[in-house]
């Protein structure tokens, strides 16, 4: 049986079941909603190794952020910099995955690093400048702005992430943050089957009320949801209209 209560893994408050066939919580406090009992970091390492040497065209386990997407996401932040593109500034691209995000913002103007545990050879093979991890970033680096694109689900400790890559930030830097979002029509309806809660390695799943929660606990100081809809370009156009 089912415990009926456990503790939040950021604040620590109570939480309840929120779908219980599949495991996920929600903390009463916070309102984080996550996955309790499930995977392990190292499981969930095998996972993601293997998905990346056998199975790289599969978007669930090693991103799905082609270079068209890349530039949708590129746009939005620039509409929301207000700048016509990313000259002089120092990006990070933490996350990195197949390169996508980090050849748009360098098209853009940007000198970009990356970070990614699995992709970063294959990436360095290509000449771009990416890492294992962040204490193997230039000593005393600091960015103009991070882009972190559909990875704080999958982290066991996002906040203490989160409050890192706020270390590596200039004292007028940004992040911008895209995740998948627990408020979204889909889950809402599909609930425990919702193709994002059936990913095993999502772990967390954020509201905006939530993310915001944690950032604020993390050292980041303001806030802006992106509010315009972001047009996924293997959508059909029924579907793009129904994501609006």
């Amino acid at each position: 049986m089912m415990q009926r209560t456990i503790s939040c893994p950021f604040c620590l408050q109570a939480s309840q079941v929120y779908w219980a066939p599949c495991s996920v919580w929600q903390c009463t406090g916070c309102q984080l909603v996550f996955r309790h009992g499930v995977q392990t970091v190292g499981n969930l390492d095998d996972y993601y190794r293997e998905g990346w040497h056998n199975d790289r065209d599969n978007s669930k386990i090693v991103g799905g952020t082609d270079s068209k997407l890349a530039s949708t996401y590129t746009k939005r932040l620039l509409k929301q910099l207000r700048c016509p593109d990313l000259r002089h500034q120092t990006i990070l691209d933490f996350g990195a995955g197949q390169g996508a995000m980090m050849g748009a913002l360098a098209e853009s103007g940007a000198v970009v690093y990356g970070v990614d545990p699995y992709s970063s050879t294959f990436l360095q093979d290509q000449g771009l400048a990416v890492v294992v991890s962040l204490d193997q970033l230039p000593y005393g680096l600091r960015f103009d702005g991070i882009v972190t694109i559909q990875v704080v689900e999958h982290l066991h400790e996002p906040w203490e992430v989160l409050r890192t890559l706020r270390e590596k930030l200039a004292d007028s830097g940004w992040i911008y943050i895209s995740t998948i979002n627990v408020r979204s029509l889909n889950a809402r309806l599909k609930r425990a089957q919702w193709r994002e809660v059936q990913n095993p390695g999502h772990l967390f799943f954020f509201s905006k009320t939530s993310l915001e929660t944690i950032l604020a606990g993390t050292g980041y100081a303001r806030f802006h949801e992106i509010s315009n809809a972001i047009t996924y370009p293997s959508h059909s156009l029924p579907r793009q209209i129904l994501s609006r």
